[in-house]
């Protein structure tokens, strides 16, 4: 007569060392996934900012005449948000003028990451429509 055979219900030490791994492998891959994203996420919020500043010089600059606009320095920047923002005119007419905005403030750089001070230059066209 043969002797009972043991239970082999359940899993055995490998199989459970290799699901742990898997499991590992995929808990690392999503945490390197959220890093990214958070990193991202900050950057748009950073040039999202800078393009609400830009947008509100320019709002600024078009409600008033187009010949009383003059350049503004570095120096004489004003503040909107974190950013400094100043201007000078590339091109004039009686109609039209175009500017160049500069902002300085917070920025993030491909490969360089965050920085607190990134400068960074817009073309915009002002046009007097009569």
């Amino acid at each position: 007569m043969n002797a009972p055979r043991p239970s082999r219900d359940g899993f055995t030490i490998i199989e459970l060392v290799i699901a742990l791994a898997v499991l590992s492998i995929g808990l690392l891959a999503m945490a390197s996934v959220m890093g990214t994203l958070v990193m991202q996420t900050r950057a748009s919020d950073i040039r999202t900012e800078r393009a609400f500043a830009v947008q509100q010089t320019v709002e600024r600059l078009r409600a008033v005449s187009l010949s009383t606009i003059d350049d503004r320095a570095e120096a004489d920047a004003m503040s909107v948000g974190s950013y400094a923002v100043w201007w000078s005119t590339a091109d004039a007419t009686s109609l039209k003028r175009q500017m160049e905005i500069f902002t300085k403030g917070p920025g993030f750089v491909p490969g360089d990451g965050f920085m607190d001070a990134k400068l960074d230059t817009f073309r915009v066209t002002l046009a007097r429509i009569d």
